[in-house]
């Protein structure tokens, strides 16, 4: 198939999935700074005022779990009264495993054949390919919601649009003819707010539309024609965060 229309989605650093994941990587981040040879399987849930931690330790070091997933939440900004880095009940469950000399080794010292021979304990399925359609080799749809993604984040760190919070979740289509991109078919942003009556959603789209979209697209060859189909907070007002999820 040589024409085609690619969808490919990003959210911002407030999305639960996000937090979740940023709070995981911290807490192996701290841990791989004391023991490089750690062994770590950290896994984060989160809901309305609670974040879950579980995990699995193989390492020397210790890490204040809680203390890491408090500086997590302020950094990227929550701090309503249902969700904020200083009231949210944090529970932990972590697990020790026992050292395996087998994984203690430094793989900077290793030959390609030596790592080849290192099996797997969990495997994960992902999907991505370089290409030239983008600076950094990335496809162009997934290239541009990530980077409307960060324009989102931008004009709320800002006070550009003080209104919204850290939540958000993007959708660019590509149109593809003989497998290069020709148009953007079509781009849908889901910005969540403070308020679901201020600023009207009217207000909201232009506003989302002016200082982020047009934003994003200004050095870009390929930019929304007409018949883009633009949707901005289709749903209507979106409060987000882990309450609303």
């Amino acid at each position: 198939m040589k024409d085609f229309i690619f969808i490919s989605e990003a959210v911002t650093e407030g999305h639960p999935d996000k937090l979740c994941d940023q709070i995981s990587d911290a807490i192996v981040d701290q841990f791989l700074t004391q023991d490089p040879f750690a062994r770590l399987r950290i896994e984060c849930a989160v809901s309305s005022a609670i974040v879950f931690i579980a995990g699995h330790f193989a390492t020397s070091g210790k890490v204040d779990l809680t203390h890491v997933a408090r500086k997590v939440i302020k950094r990227i900004g929550y701090d309503q009264p249902d969700f904020n880095s200083k009231s949210c009940s944090i529970l932990t469950a972590p697990q020790g495993s026992p050292p395996d000399k087998y994984f203690v080794f430094d793989e900077r010292k290793l030959s390609s054949q030596e790592i080849e021979k290192i099996a797997p304990k969990s495997q994960a399925t992902l999907f991505g390919f370089a290409c030239e359609q983008t600076p950094n080799l990335m496809p162009l749809p997934i290239w541009l919601a990530r980077r409307i993604c960060r324009q989102l984040n931008n004009v709320r760190l800002q006070n550009i649009l003080s209104y919204l919070m850290p939540d958000g979740k993007v959708q660019v289509g590509v149109e593809y003819k003989d497998r290069k991109p020709v148009r953007i078919h079509s781009i849908t942003v889901t910005a969540s707010q403070k308020s679901s009556k201020e600023p009207s959603l009217k207000a909201l789209q232009n506003d989302i539309l002016e200082t982020v979209i047009q934003t994003v697209f200004e050095d870009q060859a390929l930019k929304p024609d007409k018949s883009t189909r633009i949707f901005i907070n289709p749903d209507g007002p979106f409060l987000g965060g882990p309450s609303y999820h």
